[in-house]
Order: C-alpha cells, then sequence, then structure tokens
C-alpha cells in the first residue's frame, strides 16, 4: 500500500491512475454540487474541482514516470513541481473570496492528486474515501441544521446606495452566518433588492430586522423562512 505503482515503469499504469483521479474527481465535484446549489454554488468552481487534480497528476505522474526511463532524477523533479505548484496555489485561492470549506476542498484534492501522481494508488483511495465519508457527514449535518433555522431576507436598498458590505457588520452581530446570493434591480432601476440566507443567532431576529431598517433607510423588507427548494 505504502509501495509507488510507478516504480514498474509501467505506461497502462499511468492511464489507470489518470482515469481513476478523472472518476473520483467527478464524483468529489457532484457531492459539492448536490449539497451547495441551494446556496448559489460556482459552475467554475466545480469544474475546478475536476480539472485541478487531473491536471496535477498528468504532470506529476507523467513526468516522473518519463524520468524515471532516463537518467534523470525523478525525486527532484517531484519535488521541485510540488514546491512550485503548492505556492501558485496559496497565492492563487487565498486572493479570492472563498469560504474557508471551499479552499479546502481544493487543497484536499491537491493532497490526493499528489498522492496519486507518485504512484500511492491504493494510500490515495484509501484517504480520498475517508475524506468522502467526512465531508458527507458534515454537509449532512449542516444541511439538517439549515432546514430548521434558516431565513431568507429581501433588503430594498436605493440606487445610489454603495451596498457591498453595508449589512456585513450586522449579520456578524446578530446571525450565526450569512450569505448575499442574489441582487437585483426594482421600481424601473430606482432601488436594488439584496437577498441574504441567514440563521439567526437566539433571540436575535428582532434587533437583526430594527437594525437593516436603520441602514436602508426603512424600505422594504421581505423576511421569510428557507424552504428546501427556495432560492429566489
Amino acid at each position: 500500500m505504502l509501495k509507488s505503482i510507478l516504480d514498474t515503469n509501467n505506461w497502462p499504469i499511468l492511464f489507470l491512475i489518470i482515469g481513476t483521479v478523472l472518476i473520483t474527481a467527478l464524483v468529489f465535484s457532484r457531492i459539492y454540487w448536490y449539497f451547495k446549489k441551494k446556496d448559489g454554488c460556482s459552475e467554475n468552481y466545480a469544474s475546478t474541482l475536476v480539472i485541478l487534480p487531473l491536471v496535477l497528476v498528468v504532470l506529476i505522474s507523467g513526468g516522473t514516470l518519463i524520468l524515471n526511463n532516463t537518467t534523470s532524477d525523478g525525486s527532484q523533479y517531484e519535488r521541485a513541481l510540488t514546491a512550485l505548484l503548492a505556492g501558485i496555489l496559496v497565492i492563487r485561492y487565498r486572493s479570492k473570496n472563498m469560504e474557508s470549506l471551499e479552499l479546502t476542498y481544493i487543497f484536499f484534492m491537491v493532497a490526493y492528486a499528489f498522492l496519486m501522481g507518485l504512484g500511492y494508488f491504493y494510500l490515495g483511495l484509501i484517504y480520498f474515501g475517508v475524506v468522502i465519508l467526512v465531508v458527507l457527514g458534515i454537509n449532512f449535518y449542516l444541511s439538517k441544521r439549515k432546514k430548521n433555522d434558516e431565513y431568507i431576507i429581501k433588503i430594498s436598498v436605493p440606487e445610489d446606495m454603495n451596498f457591498e458590505n453595508v449589512f456585513d457588520d450586522v449579520f456578524k452581530e446578530y446571525a450565526k452566518s450569512y450569505k448575499l446570493f442574489k441582487v437585483k434591480s426594482a421600481d424601473m432601476g430606482t432601488t436594488f433588492v439584496l437577498s441574504y440566507s441567514f440563521i439567526p443567532k437566539d433571540n436575535s431576529l428582532k434587533s437583526l430586522l430594527d437594525e437593516i431598517r436603520i441602514r436602508n433607510g426603512n424600505m422594504n423588507l421581505l423576511l421569510t423562512k428557507k424552504l428546501d427548494t427556495q432560492m429566489d
């Protein structure tokens, strides 16, 4: 299990690894899409969960296998590529406005691709299986909790208001979690309607509404209990 199957220098093994990573990455992306689609998940991010590990495993396993068939030291290639890609990923994804869980998924897929790319096939599959079970458990727990506690609020603001982050401090004070998932114009473009999903803290709903009314100049608010299929 701890021996690299790439030591055999067998090219069919390379295609087995690449095919396995492709299938498992598609499974993981589908799981992410299933649990996040109600919260307005990104199609680009779901695609990244498939493409990123596939590119990494081709670079690592293919490059290692080629160098192992020459006089070059494949281990130096692996270390250099690992350091380079890790640095790029940290810079790339820390600069994005991503949730911490989404960032964790990226690094999970990177670690999985490295294990598979280095030829630790069975260890990689065990690692993938364990993480999938953890992800499923966490998401089932979160979705069960949100089912009873989550609200949707639609806030009208004047067109000249810079609405970016204007309500963030209010939600941070009175909500356990929140997400702005939709912005649309209304009343012939004279107002914007901001749609948030959030889970209020205990006995904080009235205070949250009062603070929002102050911020939006007592314009329209619409508060509803979130249903399983509701996100518009």
